[in-house]
Order: structure tokens, then sequence, then C-alpha cells
């Protein structure tokens, strides 16, 4: 497994309601992403909540998903009438 790139310059602190909905509230370095961005713009982030809340109050943090998905063959004739 190719080791995580986490998101240095990020800070994600989460907000929860007495309602207990919660929201996050992420601040993230433009250049950051911009490094890490495909040759069409996209960066995939997956966020995930850390085990204790950082000294700054962060509760979350992000790193970069590198999740490549496989091209399926495509059959033409699977038997079916439709």
């Amino acid at each position: 497994m190719p080791e995580r790139k986490y998101i240095n310059k990020c800070k994600i602190v989460e907000k929860v309601f007495e309602d207990n909905g919660y929201l996050l509230n992420v601040y993230i370095n433009v250049d950051e992403l911009v490094e890490m961005a495909d040759s069409d713009g996209w960066v995939n982030l997956t966020i995930a909540k850390r085990m204790e809340v950082s000294d700054k109050g962060a509760t979350h943090y992000a790193y970069e998903n590198e999740f490549k998905p496989q091209k399926q063959e495509s059959k033409t004739d699977d038997g079916l009438p439709f």
C-alpha cells in the first residue's frame, strides 16, 4: 500500500449541535491542493476523525485518496434478451 499523502496545511473542526446534528468546518491551503490536482484539476480527499482532538482544536484530518477504479471489460453478449 502506498504511503498516504496528508494535507499538512489544513484544519478541520467538527461542530455538534444540540439536536445531535453536526458539520465540519474545513480550512485548507489552496497551494497544497493545487500540487495534488490531477490533469483534469480534481483532488480526491479522505477526511477521517482524529483519535483525540489536537491542541488547536482540530477533530479530523485529511489525506489524498489515490484510489483508481479498475476498468471492467464490457460484455457485448451476456445472454440477456434486453
